[in-house]
């Protein structure tokens, strides 16, 4: 089978490789279709694939260096007239 790959998907195979988390690029889409895979059989109730977060940090990595204030806002309450 012949696959053709995007340049910023051989650039991401490649990287990782590079980086020497991978040894070959074999293995970076084995590990990716794996993990696909695992996320696969994981299905909600309507069909969709539902990928579950393992803690919170996992949950909001995506949202990491987007500069968004995720703090509580506490409200004074209502003022009250006496």
């Amino acid at each position: 089978m012949t696959i053709e790959l995007q340049p910023d998907e051989q650039r991401i195979i490649n990287d990782a490789v590079r980086s020497g988390e991978y040894a070959k690029p074999e293995d970076v889409i084995s590990d990716a279709l794996s993990a696909w895979q695992k996320q696969r059989t994981s299905v909600g109730s309507r069909g969709e694939y539902v990928s579950r977060a393992k803690d919170l940090v996992e949950l909001f990595a995506p949202l990491h260096g987007l500069d968004l204030d995720l703090s509580r806002n506490p409200s004074p309450g209502r003022s009250v007239d006496l």
